[in-house]
This record gives C-alpha cells, structure tokens and sequence, in this order.
C-alpha cells in the first residue's frame, strides 16, 4: 500500500515571500490546508495548495483556479471570503480568511442529529447562501456536511452561523466554457448527497443543490442519509425510491419535527427538478418555523448545534431494502419491452440510464417500439419483427450461421452473450435513437 500523499510546505516555509505556514490542518484527494500567516498585514489566515502530485495535471490545475474565481464571485457572509490566488514556488495557491469551530459534519450522524432551532437556521443560512449563489448561476454541486463549516459567531450570545466551503465542483453558468471542467456525462459529487440528474451525469443546476440541502436536512433531523448502501444500490435509490418522512430518532429530548419542515425536505427530494421548491422558496418556510414557539431558544441550549449524543439510543440506521431499489422507475421515460429473464444488474443499468424496461405481452399488443427479447425461439423473434418492432437479442458471437439467420429474420440488434450490462444499455440506446429516425 502506497503511503498517503502530504502537504508540499512544512510549518515555517515562506510562500510567496509573505505567508509564514504555520501547520497543516486539513488535506483532500487534490490539496492540503494550511493555516498561516500574512507577515505584512499580521493577520492568520487558511491556504489552499495543490498538492505536488497535481501540480502537472491539467484537469487539476483547471479545477483549483476555477474554485479560485468561482469563489470569489460569491460575496456572502455566508461564504469564505477569498483573498488572494497565485503560483508561486512551483505552488499554486488559494489564500482564504481562516475559520474558527467545525464542519458539520461533527455535528451530524446517526448520534448526533441536530436540535430543532439548529435545524431551522441551518436551513434558512444555506437556503439563503444558495439564493445569491443561483441568482449569479452558480450551482455548487457538492453541498455536503463535509463543506459547511459551523463557526461561531462574535457575539456570543448569538448562534454560531454556517459558512459554505470548497468550490472544487462548482461552476457558473454564464462562464460555462472555462468554469464546467467536469463535462456533461461524467458523474461527479458525493453519492449520498447528488441529485437523480447528478446520478444520471446530465447537467445540474439550482435545483441539484437544493436537493443536496434537502439530504443535509434529512440527516439533520433523523440522524441519517436518506439513502445510503453500495454505490450501484444508492444511485438506484436516489432515482426511483421515494424516501421515507423524516423523524426524530428515538430517545431523542427535542420537540418532534414539524410537519412543515418534513414537507418542505419531502419537496426538496423530489426526483423531478421542476417539481423542487427554489432555495428563494425554502428560505420564508425556515424563517416562520423559527418563529414558532417550539423553535425558540431554550437558555444555555441556545447554541446551533448543541448535541444530545449523552440521551440518543445507538441505533443503526436502516438500510434502503431491495425491494426498495427496484421499484419502477417515474413516467416519462423511454421504455424498452423485455421478454424474457432479465437480471437484476441490467434491469438496474437500464433504470439508471433512463431507460424503463416494461415486460411484453404479445406482438400484436401496443407498446414499445423497441423490445428485448431473450432466450426465445426464433419464430417469436420473427413475429415481432413482423409486427414493426426493433428486435433486439443476444447470441453466441461465434455461431456464425445463428447470426446470420438472426440477421435474416430481420433483428435489429444482437448483442453478444456474456456483454456486460453497460454493452447492453449501449446498443439499446443506438436502437431507440434509429427507431425514432
């Protein structure tokens, strides 16, 4: 096992030949942070640097400067304020103001979901850093716990506030051509936490985000994901399984969720963009639930994002069950007949592609105009090909004469036996497109 990449800078090294490192405090799969200090100004701040190993690679330095100008088209007091951007000393670098207290992340799991008036205001703060940032066309595209820093405020008796980091994934739309280096087609984001449209590597926008917001809020109340489970099973979910409402886990000393916010979050996870409330939309629902007399502070509990691990019940939570995962795909898509055994492995493929595979009746029944059909005699391949549908079958690549008949019968497809589910999705999808020619 290769040993794990480290920061280039070690803790007194000069940057720049004005930032003092002081110690690294966090690194990712593409950079290390360190906090610092400015010697000029004498003020501490945190530095991004592109580790050595990313240094050369294109994609990587296009992704760090794209986070540098992404960033910093965001003002908000809701974000990390940026400073400065450069290369220097074989470093590219993104100098950032330097956050007090922890990510969300340490605030939440399956013992630690959040109190109610930390809930609330993490929906209003996100919800309205989420407005300014779509009304720029900004899509972060990886709104995780992991990215939402809770740093408290300076007022102490005031809440702490959430401040969202790491642009690496974001990108504006207006500046599509430099700022999307993840191109259409590619899956990119946090499983747990991507949208139906992220799973499926179309374009994303406002929407996606607020789907994301929707998971974090999700977690915040019961203390879990809304899906989780083996990556295959979990992008199933997140296209077809509607998740089940929100509650406060058991044990739990806190007034139960409000109907209001388990519909808001309902809404948000919904597997249709259009069908999403904007973020402009969510922020007046937080701001009323706050209102309410279950939401007020409770004295030394005023704090966001107090904890009541010491009372919560350690119970696992639930996994999303097969049955779950397989269940029928939302109207609209393109169906596939199939007839035939079709494995559990294509039928998913199929789902997660935007396919929707309907079993067959017979030939002379309206239906899709292209169908699957499987381990059937050849007569039954000829009906339907005498009934105007794009046959498309599987067969031993190396019986020759058995292709060659198939061909004859009029197939439109066949695919060679023991191709995998990704080869079938392929040449059903080359069908579909001449059927409609």
């Amino acid at each position: 096992m290769s040993p794990p990449e480290t920061g280039p800078l070690s803790p007194g090294a000069l940057l720049a030949g004005r930032y003092r490192m002081e110690a690294q405090i966090g690194q990712g799969g593409a950079g290390a942070v360190y906090k610092a200090t400015h010697l000029q100004l004498r003020r501490p701040v945190a530095i991004k640097i592109l580790l050595p190993q990313r240094q050369t690679m294109s994609v990587y330095r296009a992704r760090f400067e794209r986070e540098a100008r992404v960033a910093s088209a965001l003002r908000h007091p809701g974000t990390v304020e940026i400073y400065d951007f450069g290369e220097a000393d074989g470093c590219m670098y993104l100098v950032m103001a330097l956050l007090e207290g922890q990510t969300l992340r340490h605030y939440v799991g399956p013992q630690h979901p959040l109190e109610l008036p930390g809930i609330l205001r993490l929906g209003r703060d996100l919800s309205d850093v989420l407005i300014s940032a779509h009304q720029i066309g900004l899509v972060h595209r990886d709104l995780k716990p992991e990215n939402v820093f809770i740093e408290p405020n300076p007022r102490p008796e005031q809440p702490p506030r959430a401040v969202v980091v790491d642009f690496g994934l974001a990108y504006i739309e207006a500046d599509a051509d430099r700022g999307r280096v993840t191109e259409t087609g590619m899956m990119s984001g946090t499983p747990q936490y991507m949208s139906p449209e992220q799973c499926r590597a179309k374009a994303v926008g406002p929407a996606s985000d607020v789907y994301a917001l929707g998971c974090i809020l999700y977690e915040a109340i019961t203390g879990r994901v809304p899906f989780d489970g083996p990556l295959f099973e979990l992008l199933s979910a997140h296209l077809y399984t509607t998740p089940v409402m929100p509650e406060r886990p058991p044990g739990f000393e806190d007034p139960p969720a409000p109907r209001g916010l388990q519909d808001l979050v309902m809404r948000m996870l919904r597997k249709r963009p259009d069908d999403r409330p904007s973020a402009a939309d969510c922020l007046p629902v937080f701001e009323a639930l706050l209102q309410r007399p279950g939401a007020r502070e409770r004295g030394r509990d005023a704090r966001m994002l107090g904890s009541r691990a010491s009372r919560m019940l350690a119970t696992p939570p639930p996994q999303p069950t097969a049955d779950a995962d397989l269940t029928e795909p939302p109207e609209g898509l393109p169906e596939v007949g199939v007839l035939g055994a079709l494995a559990s492995e294509l039928s998913m493929a199929m789902k997660l592609n935007g396919l929707k595979p309907v079993p067959l009746k017979g030939p002379e029944d309206p239906g899709p105009a292209v169908v699957l059909i499987r381990d059937q005699p050849e007569a039954t391949l000829q009906a339907w090909v005498k009934a105007g549908r794009a046959v498309i079958t599987v067969a031993d690549p190396g019986d020759v004469k058995g292709l060659a008949r198939l061909l004859r019968l009029g197939v439109a497809e066949v695919i060679p036996a023991g191709a995998s589910a990704a080869e079938h999705v392929t040449r059903i999808k080359a069908a579909l497109r001449r059927s409609r020619r």
